[in-house]
């Protein structure tokens, strides 16, 4: 097999039916791009980890020594990884019709020098995109991110557009982030600090 464009890292921990789900959204809106899946399953040891592998060929799923943490499982993935660019993305996402997965790539294989991680809106299923649009840990309170929001409302509205491709936000969540396997390697990969 030829070397993949992406290595996608799923950490697991017990989630083997949002994991089905996830494997079956990359079936019905697979990437253009050449990619491998590699699941870290975080030892849930309930089971279902010989049935899962044997039902899924396709992919490379591997146990973890024990539940050492999200940091650990993504480590231990990325040393696992064939491709030069990781996504890190959780068992409960799923993929849809927008193609998320090439458009990051192509926006991060750009070189853009001040570009580290790409993530792309995350859509909840009733449809609601939930961007990480604050700098401050204080607004992971949630009172405090909806008076935040509620003052700052216009300013956010023209920074997080609808009408833009592209935003630089604060943060992003750790459900959808994609890196390139140099620099996942040069900041000794995830702190599980």
């Amino acid at each position: 097999m030829n070397k993949p464009d992406l290595s996608i890292i799923v950490v697991n921990y017990q989630s083997w039916t949002y994991l089905e789900d996830c494997l079956e959204s990359f079936k019905n809106y697979p990437p253009d791009l050449k990619y491998e899946i590699i699941v870290v399953d975080n030892d849930s040891n309930d089971g279902y980890f010989d049935n899962f592998k044997s039902k899924h060929p396709e992919i490379n799923l591997i146990v973890n020594t024990g539940n050492h943490g999200f940091s650990n499982g993504c480590n231990l993935g990325a040393s696992k990884a064939q491709a030069d660019t990781l996504l890190f993305l959780n068992p409960d996402t799923e993929l849809n019709e927008t193609n998320s997965i090439d458009a990051m790539y192509q926006y991060l294989q750009k070189n853009h020098e001040d570009v580290g991680i790409v993530s792309c809106r995350n859509v909840t299923p009733n449809g609601i995109g939930k961007e990480d649009r604050f700098l401050s840990p204080w607004f992971l309170f949630g009172y405090i991110r909806s008076i935040h929001n509620l003052l700052n409302k216009d300013k956010l509205a023209k920074k997080f557009s609808d009408e833009k491709d592209i935003w630089f936000p604060g943060w992003v969540t750790g459900s959808v982030v994609m890196i390139s396997n140099k620099l996942i390697k040069k900041i000794n990969g995830w702190n599980g600090e």
